[in-house]
């Protein structure tokens, strides 16, 4: 028998990307259990949770409960390790118990040691202490991409070899009906818009799209910005008369969906990235996409998206000009991208954190048929 214990403390968090990724994995891993009847009286999974935490309502073969009675960190080191005892545990969402013999952690970027600047004093002090020795007590690491696994293991002085990649998928877009609704509200309808989404951060260099529409100077063009508190991104920023600025503020999924899907483009020129979501949400909707050269995003995204240097304002305006002016280039760049962002859904991914799993902790005479399984 093999039991695992999800730590769930990502359900009394607000939904970003790593909550995304917990949650989206302990579906899919639900998935892969109800696929695989044959194996589900050895397999044993359960989702372990704060007292104050939603328990979600729509997994069929993993076993949601409350445990303990403390919240927060405290929760993570004294009361999910005491209950998930003799189990394979897994955190999914960067925290976890420093004390648990079986603990499998997911830890998604080393983005506080590579830009400590774009955080603040307090969180890089925690996390310069808490995710070396996360690391270095885990049996396993996952991160999302070959790039974080090499920058984890560097900052964290542990070796590659203890390390796994699972990464993101985007196939969540595609999900929801295209919300059109949103092209109206915000005046877009008809209109040629650069898209570009993201939290506020000097990391995702929204300057530099600003300063590649100022250098085009075209009036066909909209630049159109979501994200959670963009407008304050741009508030010392100047666009030329001749360019056209919309704010999005937050955006559903079934609107995101659609402003994909009518986009000129989408733009992500990113400092650094663990992996990058947004590209290959956008890949799958079928809008061509421009990432920066930041290693995780070309490895992530392939001949799937064109490529600027994020510290060069004209060849973003170069790419966007070319894909505004070239039908031809716009077919070829959606259909890449149409098939580099299918390698990536989130079933994929859960198939291959369950055999990663059974690899290292199924008992030894169970591994043949676990293994077939998966």
């Amino acid at each position: 028998m093999l039991n695992i214990s999800i730590n769930g403390r990502f359900l009394s968090q607000k939904m970003t990307g790593q909550q995304r990724f917990s949650a989206e994995l302990v579906a899919g891993l639900d998935r892969w259990l109800d696929r695989h009847p044959e194996v589900r009286g050895d397999v044993r999974v359960q989702l372990l949770a704060p007292p104050d935490a939603p328990l979600p309502a729509d997994l069929a073969h993993i076993t949601g409960r409350h445990v303990g009675s403390l919240s927060g960190h405290a929760w993570d080191q004294f009361d999910l390790p005491r209950h998930a005892l003799g189990e394979v545990l897994v955190s999914l969402c960067g925290t976890g118990p420093i004390a648990h013999p079986r603990h499998v952690i997911a830890i998604h970027d080393a983005a506080p040691f590579a830009n400590p600047q774009n955080f603040t004093a307090k969180f890089r002090m925690a996390y310069s202490v808490m995710v070396p020795l996360l690391a270095k007590a885990a049996r396993r690491v996952i991160t999302v991409s070959e790039f974080s696994k090499r920058e984890l293991a560097h900052y964290c002085r542990v070796r590659e070899d203890k390390f796994d990649v699972i990464g993101n998928g985007g196939d969540h877009i595609l999900r929801p009906s295209s919300d059109a609704s949103v092209l109206q509200e915000y005046g877009l309808v008809g209109k040629r818009y650069v898209f570009a989404l993201g939290s506020i951060s000097v990391n995702k260099n929204f300057g530099l799209v600003v300063e590649a529409f100022n250098r085009l100077g075209r009036s066909d063009l909209t630049l159109a910005v979501g994200g959670g508190q963009n407008a304050s991104v741009f508030a010392n920023a100047e666009l030329a008369e001749s360019a056209d600025l919309v704010r999005l503020g937050y955006i559903s999924d079934g609107a995101l969906r659609a402003l994909y899907e009518n986009a000129l483009c989408f733009v992500l020129p990113s400092l650094y990235e663990g992996f990058g979501i947004p590209p290959v949400e956008a890949m799958l909707c079928g809008c061509p996409v421009i990432v920066s050269s930041a290693a995780a995003l070309v490895e992530t995204c392939g001949n799937g998206a064109l490529v600027c240097d994020p510290h060069r304002a004209d060849e973003l305006a170069a790419h966007i000009a070319a894909l505004a002016d070239d039908g031809q280039l716009r077919q070829q760049m959606r259909e890449r991208g149409l098939a580099r962002g299918r390698q990536f859904t989130w079933d994929g991914w859960s198939e291959r954190l369950i055999s990663l799993l059974l690899h290292h902790f199924a008992p030894r005479s169970a591994t043949a048929t676990f293994g077939h399984a998966a």
